[in-house]
């Protein structure tokens, strides 16, 4: 797991070229596993960390130190796919395989390789997680955030021949529109409880 670590941080290009090469969804599906336990990890950091949770939540902070970082995973997982596939509809989709089955086993495994893309984040949020809020923290943080947007735009330049900048702002842009969209609900319901009650 090291070396697969070494490889997507120092020669993610290279070693992402060998994984779809020759997809190994066994590792991938322990991969998984090891992400998980990293967000656990650094959700024990957290919650350890903050005396406001240990006053309201006591000894279910744990419990949710156990169930949210799988959740949170999924999530990512679903949304990831969710947005890669309607902004490569959106501004690829001649790209895209006309045969319903093809299209449908490229999705599935942009799905079951999606954990190489998280790794080195988990791994470096882990890293961050024991220091104070300072200088190093954020940059660990955003540096584990670049890494895995760079690394889910090689996985759609390579599965799906578009370009980098389709592969980027397609997915991004359904991102924001998704984002705006949540606010936008979230303050109308905000208004009408406020209003009402």
């Amino acid at each position: 797991m090291l070396s697969l670590l070494g490889g997507l941080l120092f020669r993610p290009q290279e070693t992402l070229h060998k994984i779809l090469q020759k997809p190994n969804f066994d590792l991938a599906s322990r991969l998984v596993n090891v992400v998980i336990v990293l967000l656990m990890i650094n959700l024990a950091f957290y919650f350890a960390t903050e005396p406001y949770l240990e006053k309201t939540l006591g000894i279910y902070k744990w419990l949710g130190v156990l169930l949210l970082p799988p959740l949170q995973y999924f999530l990512q997982r679903f949304l990831f796919v969710l947005t890669s596939r309607l902004g490569l509809l959106m501004f690829a989709a001649d790209r895209l395989p006309l045969d319903p089955q093809e299209r449908k086993a490229k999705w599935e495994m942009l799905k079951r390789l999606y954990p190489f893309t998280y790794y080195p984040s988990a791994v470096l949020s882990v890293l961050a997680a024991p220091l104070s809020p300072s200088f190093f923290l954020v940059f660990l943080v955003f540096l584990g955030l670049i890494y895995m947007y760079l690394l889910r735009v090689y996985f759609l330049k390579q599965v799906f021949g578009v370009s980098g900048k389709v592969a980027f702002f397609g997915p991004l842009l359904v991102e924001l529109l998704i984002s705006f969209a949540l606010t936008v609900v979230i303050m109308i319901i905000s208004f009408v409880v406020i209003t009402l009650f």
